[in-house]
């Protein structure tokens, strides 16, 4: 006896739930496994049933009934109480086999008791399944344990039918001639096995007496065997006009009945056995007609139109090779394929077809109307004339946005140059379809140059191709095309621009890059599209030097040549002065855009007095110049222009220096004006650098410890230096600025820490 067993049934119920669970931590790895002992649990159990008086829980939701150690072992101990337990132990002893365990409980007190009140079904459940997998162990054992009448030994006969073999119908032979008991007449005739068949001949049951009723027994149940068996043995299966092959058909034996056919032969069947079996939609028995030579034509060829039908691919493709006609029944073949849709069945019929198929105008005008353009482009490539009017069914499919099946139609000879052309053109536009314009275009579609609405959406919505058409038509007025030029500028349509002034002479070119004062090249510019500015200028775009914001644009953009135009005519005019607010701006764009040669030609004395920079302009440049880490043009601002760092925004030294760039950092802290802040700064260095004298010394200084939104803490925490976070945290700072993830990091770095401490005694 172990340990465990001897411990307090309180303690021990504990251990043995808990341990079940060989995955909690608190239940050690000797416990799972000592818990799982039978003795233990037997012991358990034995203690349990005390404790609530034979009453026990898990004997009724028959849970440890599953464990045949276990029920043996309480059996040889006497632990089993209760009429229900011990019936329970041996329902499961006689239908799980445990012949042990049955044989243990025999010698109880209950034996008798427990098979009166055992239900029959219960038996019966256990003998059927000891039967049919011949286990002859149990099955005698429940013959020779129980007292079975007449009427139980006739049901366990009936368990013969189903068994392979003769080992079991001789032990129920044996047990009936042993016992006096009857063997039920119908359980010779319904055997499955030949064996066994022969078998109870020997045993006086004379097979030809009943043959009939044998032969139609099998044929019910499928057995294949003992239909071979009988016919070979002398069954007429010409009884009552074939009736054996129609059993064999209507139960859908489909084995049993190419064997009854083979036997009498395709030829003496009736027309009417002949027309069921053609019917059958089982692929093995149409293959075995065929290959069995039954007239593939006859009842108008039937077969063919019950295998397409029923989809039977392989069997429809043999009839067709073999020369079924797939005309008749108005093309039926052919229909049914298309009601399924199935366009690889389409193809299969129209290429053994040759001719076309009647009647087919309605089934294709639905395929387009879906959208099948598949099925339907197989119906047109094998009839050219299968709908007489395409050019009705176009305009259908075009309203209806079938694109795919609207191609198809233009390709096998759909008009489109007619008047309603023209209209499906304009439709096509006005709804923006690009596709539909496209195709109509490629099959040469006519277009209504005078149609004024047309020509205006085709600009306006940038169908290039349709507007190459109208330019080379020369139908737009001067005005009108100036106009489409500044909407395609607008669009940025860069593709339309050069259409229009390819489609322009020299003269056209120059008037229509400078209508309304030059605005295409504003817009280019503006839109920063250097292709489109090139074009302008190289066709005479005249630069308006009255057009200011095609000055701030050009700086914004980097285009120096026309920032130079500007600039020579307002030296040539002496407008330095009046267009100083101008050039702060201007100066603002080129570096905020990183146009940084244009930004020190625009800041240059040739071009701006000093004085005429303004100390916002040198202040906001200044600060991108830091942000940036350019520190050239940081140093310029400061030495050159007079800038002042006092207007540097408060985070600009904190993000410099979080982004390492040391080169700006020191910049910034040589000037005497950020001086009276380096206390803060060296702080914050001697949090990231852990020098916790620098930090106490700054702090002491009067420095605030949460400065720079607790920048010291964070790198501190980053850092994962501890120490200093304690010593930061004692002193008042906040986790307050902290992320979740970060916080949670940072906590768990402190308890471990902590753990280390207080393990080491410290």
């Amino acid at each position: 006896m172990s340990i465990i067993e001897l411990l307090d049934y309180i303690i021990l119920q504990k251990i043995f739930i808990e341990a079940r669970n060989p995955n909690l931590s608190k239940v050690s790895k000797t416990f799972y496994h000592i818990s799982h002992e039978i003795n233990t649990q037997a012991n358990y159990y034995e203690k349990w049933s005390e404790q609530t008086k034979n009453r026990c829980m898990m004997c009724r939701h028959s849970k440890m009934f599953d464990k045949r150690e276990l029920i043996l072992a309480l059996l040889n101990r006497g632990l089993i109480r209760g009429e229900h337990n011990f019936g329970e132990i041996l329902r499961r002893a006689v239908e799980y086999g445990w012949l042990d365990v049955n044989q243990t409980d025999t010698k109880t007190d209950f034996l008798v008791y427990s098979h009166s009140k055992l239900a029959a079904h219960s038996y019966n459940r256990c003998m059927y399944s000891a039967m049919v997998h011949k286990n002859l162990v149990l099955v005698k054992h429940i013959l020779d344990s129980v007292d079975i009448e007449q009427n139980r030994f006739e049901l366990y006969c009936y368990y013969l039918i189903p068994c392979k073999g003769t080992e079991m119908i001789k032990i129920m032979y044996d047990y009936a001639d042993k016992n006096g008991l009857d063997i039920p007449e119908m359980v010779p005739i319904s055997l499955s096995d030949v064996d066994a068949m022969k078998y109870s001949e020997s045993r006086g049951e004379k097979i030809m007496d009943n043959i009939d009723d044998r032969l139609e027994i099998a044929i019910l149940r499928g057995n294949f065997e003992i239909v071979k068996f009988l016919v070979d043995l002398g069954a007429d299966i010409y009884y009552e006009s074939l009736e054996y092959v129609r059993l064999a058909l209507a139960y859908g034996e489909i084995e049993i009945l190419i064997y009854l056919c083979q036997k009498i032969g395709v030829e003496y069947l009736d027309n009417g056995v002949r027309k069921r079996l053609i019917n059958c939609a089982d692929i093995r028995l149409k293959n075995f007609l065929i290959d069995f030579g039954i007239n593939i034509h006859i009842f108008q060829d039937l077969m063919l139109h019950n295998s397409a039908y029923n989809y039977d691919y392989e069997v429809t493709k043999k009839l067709l090779e073999l020369g079924a006609n797939m005309y008749l029944r108005n093309s039926k073949v052919l229909r049914d394929a298309i009601i399924k849709r199935d366009e690889k069945f389409v193809k299969l019929v129209l290429s053994y077809g040759n001719k076309p198929h009647p009647n087919m105008t309605k089934e294709f005008l639905e395929l387009c109307e879906e959208g099948n353009v598949g099925i339907a482009s197989l119906l047109i490539e094998h009839d050219k004339h299968i709908h007489p009017h395409l050019n009705s069914i176009l305009y259908k499919l075009v309203y209806s946005g079938k694109m795919e099946c609207v191609e198809l139609l233009l390709k096998n000879g759909a008009n489109v140059n007619t008047n309603g052309g023209m209209s499906l053109l304009k439709y096509a536009v006005n709804k923006n379809k690009r596709d539909l314009v496209e195709l109509l275009l490629e099959h040469n579609v006519k277009i209504n140059y005078k149609d004024k609405s047309l020509i205006h959406k085709t600009f306006e919505k940038g169908y290039n191709d349709l507007a190459e058409k109208i330019l080379q038509k020369n139908v737009l007025e001067r005005v009108e095309l100036g106009n489409k030029l500044i909407s395609a500028c607008h669009r940025n349509n860069t593709e339309l621009v050069k259409l229009i002034l390819k489609y322009s002479n020299a003269d056209q070119k120059m008037d229509l890059v400078n209508t309304n004062h030059g605005s295409a090249l504003c817009i280019a510019v503006r839109n920063s599209n250097e292709e489109m500015k090139r074009m302008f200028l190289d066709s005479g775009a005249i630069i308006n030097t009255k057009n200011r914001k095609l000055f701030v644009d050009s700086c914004r953009y980097g285009y120096e040549n026309i920032v130079n135009t500007f600039l020579e005519y307002w030296k040539a005019k002496k407008m330095r002065k009046k267009i100083k607010k101008l050039m702060n701006k201007c100066i603002l764009e080129a570096f905020e855009y990183g146009n940084y040669g244009l930004y020190e030609q625009l800041i240059s004395p040739e071009i701006i007095d000093r004085g005429d920079i303004f100390e916002f302009t040198k202040s906001r440049v200044l600060q991108l110049a830091c942000d940036r880490g350019e520190v050239s043009y940081a140093r310029d601002i400061i030495f050159n222009l007079s800038g002042k760092i006092d207007f540097l925004d408060s985070r600009t030294l904190t993000n410099s220096y979080m982004l390492k760039r040391e080169e700006i950092f020191d910049f910034i802290v040589g000037f005497g004006e950020v001086n009276k802040n380096i206390s803060n700064y060296e702080f914050i260095k001697g949090c990231n650098e852990g020098d916790l004298g620098t930090v106490e010394r700054m702090l002491v200084g009067g420095t605030n410890v949460g400065v720079f939104d607790e920048l010291g803490l964070k790198l501190a925490s980053r850092n994962g230096d501890i120490k200093m976070v304690r010593f930061l945290v004692r002193k008042g700072a906040k986790f307050g600025g902290f992320s979740v993830s970060g916080g949670f990091f940072l906590l768990q770095s402190i308890d471990y820490e902590y753990d280390c401490q207080k393990q080491s005694g410290n």
